[in-house]
């Protein structure tokens, strides 16, 4: 994995199944947030940037995107749910054998600077 960003809330395995986690970036605006939608099932195919979960805390919506083309291998979550930082959101089996690359604009997660124009405008 490259870059800084990518270490803090994904994690590859020896398999090249990569899981996605609650960011700490989240920690001083959204500490915790629900599951709002859960937009894709295990075994699904998912595009790099397609909207796998949305979360809902303190009055936003953030999409949480699949960080590469692949197929779901887990979401251990349910409707409703409670989220924290550390939390494992989801699993990708990465089936292009895409490296991770370091995102130029998109994020899987908004930075903490989107976060607080959200907070801001809401």
């Amino acid at each position: 994995m490259e870059g800084k960003r990518e270490e803090k809330y994904l994690k590859k395995d020896q398999d090249d199944q990569i899981t996605v986690f609650y960011p700490k970036e989240f920690l001083k605006h959204l500490p915790t947030s629900r599951i709002f939608a859960i937009m894709r099932k295990p075994n699904q195919k998912a595009k790099k940037d397609d909207v796998i979960l949305i979360l809902r805390g303190s009055g936003l919506f953030i999409d949480i995107k699949a960080p590469h083309t692949g197929e779901i291998a887990k979401i251990p979550l349910k409707k409703g749910q409670k989220v924290k930082v550390g939390d494992q959101l989801f699993s990708m089996k990465n089936i292009a054998k895409e490296p991770l690359k370091k995102p130029k604009k998109k994020h899987v997660y908004p930075d903490e600077n989107e976060l607080e124009e959200k907070i801001k405008h809401k």
